[in-house]
């Protein structure tokens, strides 16, 4: 984990509390239907953008992933509904030494 950045509170404690998300995510200009997620990493993409990688589990796909399906979400554009009591187990399939996706780290599960 390395520089400091703004971490919606929310965020913060659901990956650092295994809890699930209820987000909507704008695309273009308008947001459509809520998506539930499992927030396992707050990251800088090569991008600059803020980034959110989440398993998202049910709710509105833009790109036509069906759920379960990990996805990056760039933070500007995610509005948290609400910190939902449901927790999760951290996907099998995370690699935080994935430099091509991770350019930094700046929160994740189990750190």
């Amino acid at each position: 984990m390395t520089s400091e950045v703004m971490i919606d509170e929310r965020i913060a404690y659901a990956i650092e509390h295994r809890r699930q998300l209820e987000i909507r995510y704008v695309v273009g200009p308008q947001s459509r239907g809520p998506r539930v997620v499992n927030p396992h990493v707050v990251f800088t993409a090569s991008t600059g953008a803020l980034s959110l990688h989440a398993v998202q589990v049910s709710g509105f796909s833009s790109s036509g992933l069906e759920a379960p399906a990990w996805r990056s979400f760039d933070l500007a554009r995610v509005w948290v509904i609400k910190l939902l009591d449901t927790t999760f187990e951290i996907d099998e399939e995370l690699n935080l030494s994935n430099g091509e996706l991770y350019t930094e780290i700046h929160l994740a599960v189990g750190s």
